[in-house]
């Protein structure tokens, strides 16, 4: 469905399954998050929280995809994208390339993530961040886990790379390339 159109920062509810809720940091302001809310816009700036049976689906402008699953606490901080008029665009979820210059950062405090990002123009930026270290994300899938042991609060986890390849930094500074 190729239209020409408007490009603007946005995300985008996908899908949710379960108990989510969502915290704007900027007004402090709450929400249970249901399948009514699938559809709507997700402001920067919010917390995404899923309970043990949940799951969110976010579709950014920008193609990329990223599902929060169960037992999961998530940050948006910043997206960023140039707005763009009268481009032939495809539905996000069908992107293979963005349609123009964006920049995502996010972080994951705990819980698990499944990124499915579309090829990144050449000064884009995406970037998530756990306790566990810091991927750099140029087209790619791949799964980041972080595990709070709850007695301990020791973090543990990993990530595994479904294809593509990211550049990933961990807290001590060590970076290792992933293809």
């Amino acid at each position: 469905f190729a239209t020409a159109s408007k490009i603007e920062p946005s995300i985008i509810l996908a899908s949710i399954e379960g108990e989510v809720h969502s915290f704007s940091l900027e007004d402090e302001f709450k929400v249970t998050l249901d399948s009514s809310s699938v559809g709507k816009k997700v402001s920067q700036k919010s917390v995404l929280t899923t309970g043990k049976d949940g799951k969110a689906g976010l579709l950014f402008s920008n193609g990329a995809l990223i599902t929060i699953k169960a037992g999961s606490r998530f940050y948006l901080p910043k997206n960023n994208q140039k707005i763009v008029s009268g481009v032939e665009v495809t539905s996000p979820s069908k992107m293979e390339e963005e349609p123009s210059n964006s920049e995502l950062l996010a972080h994951l405090d705990f819980g698990e993530l499944i990124v499915k990002a579309p090829k990144l123009n050449k000064g884009s930026k995406m970037v998530l961040s756990s306790p566990l270290g810091t991927a750099g994300i140029r087209g790619t899938m791949f799964q980041l886990m972080a595990v709070r042991n709850p007695l301990t609060g020791d973090i543990s986890g990993g990530i595994n790379l479904i294809s593509g390849d990211i550049d990933f930094t961990d807290t001590s500074g060590n970076a290792v390339t992933l293809v």
